[in-house]
């Protein structure tokens, strides 16, 4: 999952939430958020929070698979700049969020 806010629980992004954790959040406090995100992360009203399209995004993490960095799958194209990267290695990522809600790589280079 590309979100950030789950990145961030995770510990996959720093600083890791909640800032005053330990403890961190459980793994079905987590599951929640994600089931929300991913249902549409209603408001109150509940209306979907819009996509934002065209959003950029710089990732960091590991390479767990081709186009996968740390469980979260992105779509590589022709014009995709890609530097120095293995499967099992850190990497970083650059991408752009389409009208569905995948990422486009712009660049994905070893760290």
């Amino acid at each position: 999952m590309a979100s950030l806010l789950v990145r961030h629980i995770k510990g996959l992004e720093r600083p890791r939430m909640p800032f005053d954790g330990p403890p961190w959040l459980s793994e079905a406090e987590t599951g929640l958020i994600i089931r929300w995100i991913r249902d549409g992360a209603r408001n109150v009203d509940e209306q979907k929070a819009p996509v934002p399209i065209g959003a950029k995004l710089r990732l960091r993490g590991i390479l767990q698979a081709q186009w996968v960095l740390d469980e979260t799958a992105f779509l590589v194209t022709d014009s995709t700049d890609i530097r120095e990267v293995t499967i099992g290695s850190p990497v970083e990522l650059r991408a752009r969020v389409t009208a569905y809600g995948d990422l486009i790589a712009e660049r994905l280079s070893g760290r």
